[in-house]
């Protein structure tokens, strides 16, 4: 999809979260917002290029997910306490991120408990 939406979830009528995709190329031209979103979620993979395997804490929509696959993540580990908010990334981020093989998404219920699963790089 071609210039995709961007959403804003609000709880209580507060910002909770952004969903959208944050791969440059799946937009025409970009706007500030979206420049902003790939800048800000870009900056972890600055500071530690090509990341091997991610953990991410409290995923959201799947945002960070796709930052860390954009940038090389050969595997991602996503958490969230809130299945809710896992249907809505599931059916509204446009990165498509439930066709990713290499994408696990947990919901946490007890605590965080990978195994012997290391990661070299945690969102």
């Amino acid at each position: 999809m071609k210039d995709p939406p961007l959403y804003v979830v609000e709880v209580n009528r507060d910002f909770y979260m952004t969903i959208t995709t944050i791969d440059s190329e799946r937009y025409t031209q970009t706007t500030r917002t979206v420049e902003a979103l790939i800048e800000q979620y870009s900056l972890p993979y600055l500071i530690r290029p090509n990341p091997r395997d991610v953990l991410v804490v409290g995923a959201g929509g799947g945002v960070d997910v796709e930052a860390a696959l954009i940038h090389g993540a050969e595997r991602v580990d996503a958490v969230e306490i809130d299945p809710v908010i896992i249907q809505l990334g599931r059916q509204y981020n446009p990165g498509n991120l439930t066709t990713i093989r290499k994408l696990s998404f947990t919901i946490a219920t007890r605590g965080l408990s990978l195994g012997r699963q290391r990661s070299n790089m945690m969102r």
